[in-house]
Formats: C-alpha cells, sequence, structure tokens
C-alpha cells in the first residue's frame, strides 16, 4: 500500500484522533518528525484532531520480525509509557519512549520515528490513552505468577509508580529488599502527589493559557480561511471539526448560519442543468410554487402553507389542510 493512500486515508477518517503504528521502516515525509515532547495539557489535547504515526525504524534499517518494539510497545501501555505519571499515555509520550527504548535495546539498529501529519488543523491534538488500575504493569506480578523475589524486583525496581512497589511488598513480606521499597514508594507517592497537585493547576498557569489563546488564534484563523473560500465543504469542515469544542462555539454558529445560506441559495438556484431536460415544468418548492424549467407554468397556491420537507429543509414543501387547500397549475394542462 503506498504512502498517499496511508495520507488519503488518514485525511478522510471522520474521527477526531487517529494515531498509525507501523512495525517497519519508514519510507516517506507525510508527517513531520517530532522530537521532543509537547506540554501535558490533556485537556486541551483531547479537543483538537491528530493523526499521529509511529515507525519502528528510520528509512535505511532493517527491521527484524521479532524485535523489541512490539513488546515494548505493551509494555509502554501498560503504564511505562506514561512519562509524566499524569495517568495518562499519550501518543507523543509514546513515540517518545518507543524511541529511546527500542534504539537501547537494539543498540541502535532499530530507532522508532514519531511525529503528525503534515497539516494546521489535524496535528493540533494528541493521542490519548487513559491507564486504569488493572493495567499497572505492578499487579501483573501475580497474573504473571512470578514467584522468585529477585525476577519481581527486577520487574518493578525501574518502575515510577508506587503501586508497583506496593504489588511487590504484598507479595514479598518478608523481603530483604522490604527497607528499599517502602522508601522507594514513598518518594513515588510524594513525586505522584506533586505531580497531581502541578496537574490540577496546569490549565491555570500563565503559560497554558498563552496556549489556550494560541489555540483560538488557529480557530479564528481557519475560520477566516473558511470565510474566503466560502463553499459548502469548507463550512461543513469547520463544523465537523469544531462542533465539539466551546471555547469555537461563537465561530461554529457563524459557520452553521453561513452553511444554511448557502445550501437555501444552492437550492434555489436553476437546478434544471441536470433534470429539466425534456421536462414541461419543474416545481422544486424552494419558498414558492414558480416553474423554474424556464416554461412559465408558475402554479397558483389556494389554501396551502410553505413548510419543511422530508430532510427538514425550511420552505421547501407544501402542507394541505385535506379539505380545500390546492395548487393550481394554470395552462399546464393545456400544454399536455
Amino acid at each position: 500500500i503506498s504512502m498517499a493512500s496511508i495520507e488519503k486515508y488518514a485525511r478522510d477518517i471522520k474521527s477526531k484522533h487517529a494515531l498509525f503504528i507501523f512495525d517497519s521502516c519508514f519510507v516517506g515525509s507525510i508527517f513531520s518528525v517530532t522530537r521532543s515532547l509537547p506540554p501535558p495539557i490533556i485537556e486541551l489535547k483531547a479537543t483538537k484532531s491528530v493523526r499521529q504515526f509511529i515507525t519502528s525504524g528510520t528509512e535505511d534499517q532493517k527491521v527484524p520480525d521479532k524485535s523489541w518494539f512490539r513488546s515494548l510497545f505493551i509494555r509502554a501501555l501498560e503504564g511505562e509509557g506514561d512519562l509524566n505519571n499524569d495517568r495518562y499515555v499519550t501518543g507523543s509520550e509514546l513515540g517518545s519512549y518507543l524511541q529511546d527504548k527500542v534504539h537501547n535495546h537494539s543498540r541502535g539498529t532499530q530507532t522508532p520515528q514519531y511525529g503528525e501529519l503534515n497539516d494546521l488543523i489535524l496535528g493540533q491534538g494528541d493521542f490519548i490513552f487513559p491507564l486504569e488500575q488493572q493495567l499497572v504493569q505492578g499487579k501483573k506480578i501475580f497474573t504473571l505468577e512470578v514467584n522468585d523475589e529477585a525476577e519481581a524486583w527486577d520487574i518493578v525496581k525501574d518502575s515510577k509508580n508506587p503501586k508497583n512497589i506496593e504489588s511487590f511488598l504484598e507479595q514479598f513480606p518478608d523481603s530483604n529488599r522490604t527497607k528499599l521499597a517502602r522508601s522507594k514508594q514513598r518518594m513515588l507517592e510524594t513525586k505522584q502527589k506533586n505531580t497531581n497537585t502541578s496537574r490540577s493547576s496546569l490549565l491555570h498557569s500563565p503559560k497554558i493559557k498563552k496556549q489556550v489563546k494560541t489555540a483560538r488564534t488557529v480557530v479564528r484563523h481557519f475560520f477566516d480561511s473558511t470565510l474566503k473560500q466560502n463553499t459548502i465543504t469548507g463550512y461543513s469542515r469547520f463544523i465537523r471539526e469544531y462542533e465539539h469544542d466551546q471555547k469555537a462555539r461563537f465561530y461554529v454558529n457563524q459557520a452553521k448560519k453561513k452553511l444554511a445560506l448557502l445550501s437555501q441559495k444552492k437550492e434555489s438556484e436553476n437546478p434544471c442543468k441536470v433534470v429539466c431536460k425534456g421536462l414541461v415544468a419543474y416545481y422544486p418548492f424552494n419558498g414558492d410554487a414558480k416553474d423554474k424549467s424556464g416554461n412559465g407554468q408558475n402554479a397558483k397556491v389556494v389554501g396551502a402553507t410553505l413548510t419543511k420537507d422530508r430532510k427538514g429543509n425550511p420552505k421547501s414543501a407544501y402542507s394541505f389542510d385535506g379539505i380545500d387547500d390546492y395548487i393550481e397549475t394554470g395552462g399546464l394542462n393545456k400544454s399536455l
């Protein structure tokens, strides 16, 4: 499958977030390689669209059938990929974790690449994996039936989550590593508490407020660009992109109004370029009962009132009372 096809799929899918994982080398330039982590603004990143890509090697590297990439990918989603201990693994964190770990374990023979689609709109967000308690790596000491103390300690000793150390202490309460384990557990709990406190105030910091302001600027820029295009497709895309973003509500409402006007205008334009060939008269009922075929067979409405059509378009159908309402076609019968 060509990279051009993959890029087309990435742009056409309707979901807000999409993450593409390639356990292969990568040849192409559909995404911008990322070299540093973005600020961990989960709330903000979750509202923006993104198309992210992770490959298991570079263009000039041969990726083996069995490599560190797959096993480290699973370990990342079990919690090791949560680089800032906020209980979420983002696509950016996942890419950074895999790039570092796979490169080191493979002794430099395999270096994963990661980044986002080269697109103003589809490169703002981040793919997010929320970590559930049952996915914490340390809990798997039990499910894996690791009975050897040294092996169990080797699994959890470098963990950044205190729950992993707690699992070790529960399974090996008489271990000669108990003192070391409790010390590490207290250190991690203190660090996690500070991280949670920092995260709760993150969105109120001047730096984040500046980033939110920047995000609003991007929305306004996109809306201005959409106004210049002034197309049904453009307004539809803008609404689909920002309809769930409270900060963009004003622009979304404006886009909906513009879309409604354009749709009504399109419907009111002469559609006979397509359907009227050979017709004596054509009544699309776009706000009236006039003949749009150009043959002048305008109808006379008696009692009937304009209403929504079956698709919900306003003033695009007529309602009859079933008693004495009718539409008279005038000289149409004579023409026939």
